[in-house]
């Protein structure tokens, strides 16, 4: 096909995909959703909520999906993660009502790459990830507080290097108590392996490090057949999160007394392997 008009007036096409630069999204998808076409599009799925919500009403009216790719939510960690949070608070491993959950996409990378992407920033990029996981995690916030830079001094002032956001929820929405999410990523951040979760409750806390395989392994693979290999989407034992937990409830008042904290240490396995494929089986039945 040589234009988008080519593709969307071809009958046995359902569903448009659309990977293209930031500013693109919105025409190219608005074109395909009119035509009658299902949209997959990259994230952010436009650069504004205005285009955004006109996206989403020509969908409603014409009954399509309209999906973003928000695939980070079948990593390994983020999987591992939801088994965590999903314990009931008997539960030993319990962190109890969580105080402040911390998620971060950070790396070193002091040039520029060849890529469009590079002029995006990186609040539209990873930021995009972040952002549909806690929201997926813990519902919409009250208020969000937001610090974004250019930390590089490269590219247009405006292209974000670094970030960090504040979503705050009231007591309630969900926990009882004051909740803070910390979403930040750093494109100069000088650490192997960098750290992914730091979440903490008022029974304990989990910390996890390195990021999920699937990227570095599909970069590497001979062929897409071989995201059917049983090591596929596997985290390998020295990045497994860890569980600390203060000692048990019988135990406490005779530490606090001596004003020792006893901690227990356990380790969380990612034993669930990152499924990109999840995201494509959840838009076919969507669609």
């Amino acid at each position: 096909f040589g234009t988008i008009k080519e593709v969307v007036n071809d009958s046995e096409i359902e569903l448009v995909i659309v990977g293209t630069p930031n500013d693109t999204h919105y025409p190219l998808a608005k074109v395909a959703l009119e035509a009658g076409k299902h949209i997959l599009v990259n994230k952010p799925v436009t650069e504004t909520v205005k285009e955004a919500n006109e996206l989403a009403a020509i969908t409603k009216a014409k009954s399509l999906v309209l999906y973003g790719y928000q695939n980070r939510c079948w990593d390994s960690d983020h999987l591992a993660l939801k088994r965590l949070l999903a314990l009931p608070s008997s539960s030993s491993l319990s962190l109890g009502n969580l105080l402040e959950f911390e998620s971060h996409y950070d790396h070193y990378r002091s040039g520029i790459r060849a890529s469009w992407k590079d002029s995006a920033g990186l609040v539209y990029d990873l930021g995009s990830h972040l952002l549909d996981q806690a929201l997926k995690l813990f519902g919409r916030p009250a208020r969000i507080t937001a610090f974004i830079q250019n930390i590089r001094g490269v590219t247009k002032p405006e292209v974000d290097g670094i970030f960090t956001i504040y979503l705050h929820y009231n007591p309630g929405t969900p926990f009882s108590n004051q909740f803070t999410v910390l979403l930040r990523s750093h494109i100069l951040s000088v650490k192997s392996p960098q750290l992914c979760y730091a979440v903490r409750g008022t029974k304990g806390m989990f910390t996890k490090y390195g990021l999920d395989t699937q990227e570095e392994q599909l970069k590497a693979m001979p062929s897409v057949g071989a995201i059917l290999e049983p090591d596929y989407g596997q985290e390998p034992e020295s990045i497994y999160g860890v569980i600390e937990n203060i000692a048990d409830e019988c135990d406490r008042s005779f530490l606090a007394y001596f004003l020792v904290v006893l901690m227990i240490f356990y380790s969380w396995p990612s034993d669930a392997p990152g499924q990109y494929i999840g995201l494509f089986k959840n838009l076919a039945g969507a669609i």
